[in-house]
């Protein structure tokens, strides 16, 4: 009786070193997996600004020439405007008689 109840001490410690061996296995595999998830998301994050900063710079670029594109357009406006001014007589002793006479 005394062999049969120390088989089965050893047993039993047998399966107690198994058992805490098989959850320390699984707390590793459950932290590695939580760090695996983590990194995975800080990736996404990253990839997310990539895609934002990406996206801002188009828009900048974008920006930058609807600018240009005004400032050609104004500057071509102001062009057929002044092509279409009448050029100013230099004011002379004759141009002021005239002045005077159509007064």
């Amino acid at each position: 009786e005394e062999e049969a109840a120390r088989a089965a001490a050893r047993k039993a410690e047998a399966k107690a070193a198994w058992t805490e061996a098989e959850a320390a296995t699984i707390a590793e595999a459950t932290k590695a997996e939580q760090e695996a998830a983590a990194i995975a998301e800080a990736r996404k994050a990253e990839e997310e600004e990539a895609a934002v900063a990406v996206a801002a710079a188009q828009k900048a670029e974008e920006f930058a020439a609807a600018v240009k594109a005004a400032e050609a357009s104004a500057e071509e406006a102001d062009n057929e405007v002044s092509a279409e001014e009448p050029a100013e007589e230099p004011v002379t002793e004759e141009v002021r008689l005239r002045d005077l006479l159509m007064r």
